[in-house]
């Protein structure tokens, strides 16, 4: 039998196994859902409910009694109070008992009756009758018991819906108790089964794929260590294994013909320090990049001796349009490139997935999981008609020179990206016709000069000015690549250590109308 079809039949048995018991949890958990609704959204309330209606007729027969005996109108407050809790509980009780205990609806509308019928015949004449005076009359009719009969009458109804609510809720708990022992032996049975499932599984890939692995891995170590170039590979175990076996023997064949030859280009390839130059050629931006609508120019400055994580890339967005990108990471060695090359990776997959960039940007911070000591500034512009939309992610500003000759920075939008996440969000700027945008990394403004001296972000500003005045007249492509080499010629002039990092210019300059 072959691999896949020994793993086709341990699934079917696995999803069939785990279907059956998970039907079985569901069912269990439907039954005490079930009954824990009924218990706790039905009759812990009604029982609640008959308690404060049996305490507000209380409160209605002593506030007659009370008005009977003194004629003082301020001793029908708990009358007065006690009927409206009284109409509301009976109410409320309808409502909770509608559902799965309709049955007990005829005692509590037996009981509402009998309270209409107190209150009617008995409670509100004599109430009447003490307020026109005639306090005897209604003393000698409360004496006789008539209303004191129909009251009993009620409190026993009520008396006996409250017990019977008692003892549903009783019986309510029992059940739940023995469906949480049921739902217990069914995820007990649930745990065995994927013990078994698993344990099965173990077994079958150990005798399956493990082995066979082993056993040619075995094989292959031995060859290695031995330098032995004759003695062929034996594959063994399912088809699949066998094949990749066979696949590894014509491997060595080929690698035996070859070894002097990779030996060599092993050598040069080191030399050449290939990782590195692999890693230069993933963060490197577009050679020949365009945007409709603007001028584009890039100059750029590798460091010396060492690969930092420092990328500008070109990128279209579906609701975006072209946009500009700039990052820098944290380091200057191989990791910090490669942390690089996997964070530009998860920023386009989110952008290009539809991602908003402040979601995509969030999405991404998780590359930094495994690096939490590395850190990113990123910057993206999209340029678009009139204006440009910005995210800032503690970047350098971008500066904005105007064509009248001011000049403004666009300020971050957001933290550092790092493994702890944060919120980032977009804004937006007007851009006229002949505006210039420049965007750079932090190599630029780190430069120092002669005296220590940092160049700074003020005077980055001055040079951009300049020479965006300068090349006023300029068509925007040449204008764009006039200022990017100028500013990299000035920190270049300036610096000292300017090969100290990654510096990158990009410069964008918004077309005139014809």
């Amino acid at each position: 039998m072959t691999l896949r079809a020994r793993g086709r039949l341990a699934l079917i048995i696995v999803i069939t196994s785990f279907t059956v018991l998970g039907v079985l949890v569901l069912l269990v958990l439907h039954e005490s859902n079930r009954v824990n609704r009924t218990t706790i959204d039905e009759l812990y309330p009604a029982g609640i409910e008959v308690a404060e209606v049996i305490l507000a007729t209380t409160d209605q027969e002593r506030g007659v009694w009370g008005y009977a005996l003194n004629g003082d109108p301020s001793f029908l407050a708990p009358y007065e109070t006690g009927t409206r809790r009284s109409e509301q509980g009976f109410d409320r009780l309808t409502e909770l008992l509608a559902g799965q205990n309709a049955d007990l609806l005829p005692l509590l509308e037996q009981a509402q009756t009998y309270w209409r019928v107190w209150m009617t015949s008995y409670a509100e004449p004599r109430i009447a009758e003490i307020s026109g005076g005639n306090l005897d009359l209604a003393r000698e009719e409360i004496s006789d018991g008539a209303g004191r009969r129909v009251y009993v009458l009620l409190r026993s109804d009520l008396a006996l819906l409250q017990l019977q609510i008692n003892t549903r809720v009783a019986n309510s708990v029992q059940d739940a108790a023995a469906i949480n022992r049921e739902t217990s032996l069914a995820l007990i049975a649930t745990a065995l089964a994927a013990t078994l499932i698993t344990v099965g599984a173990t077994v079958s890939m150990v005798r399956w794929v493990l082995r066979p692995l082993g056993e040619l891995q075995t094989q292959m170590r031995r060859l290695s260590r031995e330098h032995d170039t004759t003695t062929p590979l034996i594959p063994t175990g399912p088809p699949e294994i066998a094949a990749l076996g066979r696949d590894a023997e014509v491997l060595r064949q080929s690698l035996v013909s070859l070894l002097d030859d990779a030996a060599e280009a092993h050598e040069g390839l080191a030399q050449e320090s290939p990782t590195v130059a692999t890693i230069r050629e993933l963060l490197r931006g577009p050679t020949d990049p365009q945007i409709p609508g603007y001028g584009l120019g890039v100059a750029s400055l590798s460091s010396q001796g060492s690969l930092t994580g420092d990328w500008w890339d070109l990128l279209t967005l579906d609701d975006g349009g072209p946009s500009v990108e700039l990052c820098d990471i944290s380091g200057h060695d191989a990791a910090a490139g490669v942390v690089a090359v996997r964070f530009k990776a998860a920023v386009h997959i989110g952008l290009r997935s539809g991602f908003r960039p402040d979601d995509a940007i969030r999405q991404a911070s998780a590359t930094f999981a495994k690096t939490p000591s590395r850190f990113a500034s990123y910057l993206l512009v999209q340029l678009q008609a009139g204006h440009v939309r910005y995210l800032n992610a503690g970047h350098n500003p971008p500066i904005v020179v105007h064509s009248d000759g001011t000049v403004a920075a666009l300020p971050v939008t957001g933290p550092l990206v790092t493994s702890m996440g944060g919120e980032w969000s977009c804004a937006e700027t007007e851009l006229h016709p002949g505006d210039v945008v420049v965007l750079y990394t932090d190599g630029l403004v780190e430069g120092r000069d002669d005296n220590n001296e940092e160049l700074g972000e003020e005077q980055v500003a001055a040079w951009c000015r300049a020479l965006a005045v300068e090349s006023t007249h300029e068509p925007p492509n040449e204008r764009a690549g006039y200022i990017a080499n100028g500013v990299l010629g000035r920190a270049r002039k300036f610096s000292v250590d300017l090969r100290r990092d990654d510096v990158t210019v990009v410069v964008a300059v918004a077309e005139r109308q014809p």
